[in-house]
């Protein structure tokens, strides 16, 4: 759909390789918020089936700077919960408001991240059975291949680099997914949308609404002008996709209809960003229904 490609690395060892068909993925996260970073920090998970419970699942960060590649930085174990009846799962950082606030049938929990999620090249992994710790050096010559695996599998990986040389990523050797090279801007989230990641500097102030910079954007092609940044809820996939379920169909009318006239510039409603629940969102709605993901 946007024209990402992914660099997968096939190594041959199966605690390396990501599992087909896994029910458990990133969906959003959040790192780096303009201005103060605390209360406003989030990981965001999705499953395939809803009311998935994580025993066993680790969300594992491993850190890419320079000396300390191959560290992990944080280790988040999800055996005590479960995805929400929507599927969804947020971790965040504090109980601050959020605009636009998670979804009711979203899982929340609040636990501040120790040490906080840093802002520069990290690799994001949902792993099953991690047996490792918080400071463990899992690539001991830092030469860019893990030397240590300490998992049975893992699930999901994602990746970034600050642009500093010398920085390792290492998400592709694990089946997953590096956002390439070269950026002028220092990312503040990734997100999936219809599968493909996006990765973006963001506008807005906490406790939001947040939106993606339309320049410092990867790819910069992908999605919309003022697309909206949904804390525990499903991301928009196409302009007019109110609720985030792939199509534009007769519940968005009805997001929209429900609350015409509002002036929350919370509500995912607000297609446009202005403010205001008005003709314009309604329009959009219109011109975009029947469509789905992709088109």
């Amino acid at each position: 759909m946007f024209g990402i490609r992914s660099a997968v690395i096939s190594i041959g060892a199966a605690a390396l390789c990501l599992t087909a068909g896994a029910q458990l993925k990133f969906s959003e996260i959040f790192i780096n918020p303009p201005g103060n970073d605390n209360g406003f920090e989030y990981i965001e998970l999705v499953s395939d089936v809803p009311n998935f419970q994580m025993t066993g699942y680790w969300v594992v960060i491993i850190e890419g700077d320079g000396t300390v590649a191959g560290v992990v930085d944080q280790a988040l174990n999800l055996s005590a919960f479960s995805t929400g009846s929507n599927g969804m799962f947020l971790w965040r950082d504090a109980e601050t408001v959020l605009c636009p606030s998670p979804e009711s049938g979203t899982s929340l929990h609040v636990a501040d991240f120790v040490p906080d999620i840093e802002n520069g090249t990290n690799t994001y992994l949902i792993a099953r059975n991690f047996t490792g710790s918080v400071g463990m050096d899992l690539d001991t010559n830092n030469d860019g291949v893990l030397d240590l695996l300490p998992w049975d599998e893992v699930i999901d990986a994602v990746a970034w680099n600050e642009n500093e040389a010398g920085e390792r990523m290492y998400a592709a050797q694990l089946g997953g997914f590096e956002f390439p090279t070269g950026f002028n801007w220092t990312p503040d989230i990734a997100l999936r949308v219809c599968g493909e990641w996006v990765l973006s500097d963001t506008l807005g102030t906490g406790p939001g609404p947040w939106r993606l910079d339309d320049v410092r954007r990867f790819p910069a092609e992908a999605l919309w002008s003022g697309y909206k940044v949904t804390p525990g809820s499903y991301n928009p996939t196409i302009l007019g996709d109110v609720n985030g379920d792939g199509v534009v169909d007769d519940t968005d009318l009805a997001l929209v209809l429900e609350s015409f006239g509002s002036d929350n510039a919370c509500l995912t409603a607000d297609i446009n960003g202005d403010g205001v629940v008005d003709d314009t969102d309604l329009a959009i709605v219109l011109e975009a229904f029947g469509l789905s993901c992709g088109e």
